[in-house]
């Protein structure tokens, strides 16, 4: 019925320098993913961690493009 994702990024790029995805799944496959839950009907909020290193605003945006409603997650050391 719902599905949380982590984006955590709002281009490939900045996807693949975060993430170090080694099992070959790129941005691409995590956007796709996130769309084909919405048009699946599940409930989906896309997620990223809050850091210097990234903008919520462009994430947030990209997330709701999708068809996901987004939510930050807070950072702890």
């Amino acid at each position: 019925e719902r599905a949380s994702v982590l984006l955590n990024a709002s281009n490939p790029m900045e996807y693949k320098k975060l993430m170090c995805p080694e099992d070959g799944l790129s941005f691409s496959d995590v956007c796709s993913f996130i769309a084909n839950c919405g048009e699946a009907g599940i409930a989906t909020i896309a997620t990223a961690v809050e850091s210097p290193k990234l903008k919520m605003a462009p994430i947030s945006a990209l997330a709701t493009s999708l068809g996901a409603d987004f939510k930050s997650r807070s950072y702890h050391p």
